[in-house]
């Protein structure tokens, strides 16, 4: 077998504009009417940003923090261990110190990543 050497191409695509986000800020999405300080999350809320999470990451949810492949989030089931590596939708700004619920406000990390950062 012979080491065949291929040129190298170089291919240029003119005027095309990659708008540029931040891992993590879900600012281009819109905001409902009631979104406010300390409020939670609405389900189509978190529904709206793990799409948008995904969008960005193939079609795998990742952590905004670590950039870990997280497990699609479950509801809870008593006498059942959490998966630590579940998505959640955090305040990144905490509720309980008047973080909204607004999409700029918002993150998606682990389960695990969570409990650690308790509402530094």
């Amino acid at each position: 077998a012979k080491n065949i050497k291929l040129p190298e191409v170089k291919v240029e695509v003119p005027n095309v504009k990659v708008p540029e986000v931040k891992v993590g800020d879900y600012s281009n999405l819109k905001d409902s009417k009631s979104v406010g300080p300390g409020k939670k999350f609405t389900p189509a809320q978190k529904k709206n940003i793990l799409e948008e999470n995904m969008k960005r990451n193939d079609g795998v949810i990742k952590s905004d923090i670590s950039g870990t492949i997280l497990d699609k989030p479950t509801q809870a089931k008593s006498g059942v261990k959490a998966n630590m590596n579940q998505a959640e939708i955090d305040h990144k700004r905490a509720k309980s110190k008047n973080g909204s619920n607004s999409y700029s406000n918002a993150q998606v990390i682990s389960k695990e990543e969570n409990l650690k950062k308790s509402n530094n």
